[in-house]
């Protein structure tokens, strides 16, 4: 009797403090398939505020870490492809038709940038790095500058190839990956071509450089047909003069979508499995505890170590919390 009357005093307490029992370490289903819209992005500025982006102009943002979303208006009907937002009042979209739209108030307004006539082109990937400069790619091989905030741009790549991935950490430190890989100290002026081995029928698909030395480019399927049940990662740790390759881990999907490091230690990977590293991809251990529905990976986003998500394609949305 002392022993349960204790415990309900100590509920009491825990209660009439404010205090909310502790949630599980691990990956949780925050948002289930409500739609039928492809979804292509995903990143937070904090632990709160956060936006995914995917076709026909839609725009889904959370004010509670993930748990709730509500649509914001983008007046374009085009499918977007990338988000970027440097804090939580000032971000950009990308996509299809040469889309490019910025807010400066969280998102509860969109202005549409015009880059130019063509509705040929799809922007794929953008970063900025501050409230000015910003990098642009898009399926027509091109690598865009804007030095005004997304206003005005200039070419200063064609490498006659798809939309490239981006590493951008300054105004002149610069990666993109897109079958090859290069590199820009200049601000895009001049550009090195780096070699990166890839194992025999694997391709080269999704980069992360969390610095300027470290850097990792996941593999998919590059036969065309053979069925692959395993991938390997590609690590470099000078810059991308050198890589090597990862032990090789199981996926049922085609390969490994999504990477993203927190630094140059502590990484995470998903396709159908999510797996998680702690030295720099060294070894890697299977991350997920996904208790609803089936994983489809297509973009991940870490503020820091503890707090991150991993969007499906079909906008289910999974939040990583360590305690």
């Amino acid at each position: 009797m002392k022993l349960l009357i204790f415990f309900l005093l100590l509920c009491i307490t825990i209660f009439s403090c404010g205090l909310e029992p502790s949630i599980e370490s691990g990956w949780r289903l925050q948002r289930g398939k409500v739609d039928d819209i492809t979804y292509y992005a995903i990143q937070f500025t904090d632990e709160n505020n956060g936006w995914i982006v995917g076709y026909s102009g839609t725009i889904k943002k959370s004010e509670n870490g993930g748990r709730t979303w509500i649509s914001q208006k983008s007046d374009v009907q085009s499918n977007l492809w990338d988000v970027c937002f440097i804090n939580s009042q000032i971000g950009w979209i990308c996509g299809a038709d040469n889309t490019l739209l910025k807010t400066i108030d969280g998102g509860m307004t969109w202005t549409k940038i015009v880059l130019s006539d063509s509705t040929d082109i799809v922007n794929v990937a953008i970063q900025f790095i501050d409230t000015n400069n910003g990098w642009l790619s898009n399926n027509q091989g091109e690598i865009l500058k804007s030095l005004d905030g997304g206003l005005n741009w200039q070419i200063v790549k064609n490498n006659n190839r798809g939309g490239a991935r981006l590493a951008v950490f300054d105004e002149n430190t610069v990666y993109i990956l897109r079958g090859k890989l290069f590199r820009t100290f200049n601000g895009g002026l001049t550009w090195d071509s780096l070699q990166v081995s890839t194992p025999k029928n694997y391709a080269k698909y999704e980069m992360f450089f969390p610095n300027p030395s470290h850097g990792y480019i996941t593999t998919v399927n590059g036969t065309g047909g053979m069925i692959i049940t395993e991938y390997p990662i590609i690590i470099t740790k000078d810059g991308g003069n050198n890589w090597q390759t990862s032990s090789y881990l199981k996926s049922e999907s085609i390969g490994f979508n999504c990477v993203f490091f927190v630094d140059e230690n502590n990484g995470w990977i998903a396709g159908n499995d999510i797996y998680k590293t702690t030295d720099g991809g060294e070894n890697w251990i299977i991350d997920h505890s996904l208790r609803e529905g089936v994983l489809h990976a297509k973009d991940m986003y870490f503020i820091n170590e503890n707090n991150g998500w991993v969007l499906d394609w079909d906008g289910q949305v999974y939040k990583y919390q360590n305690n």
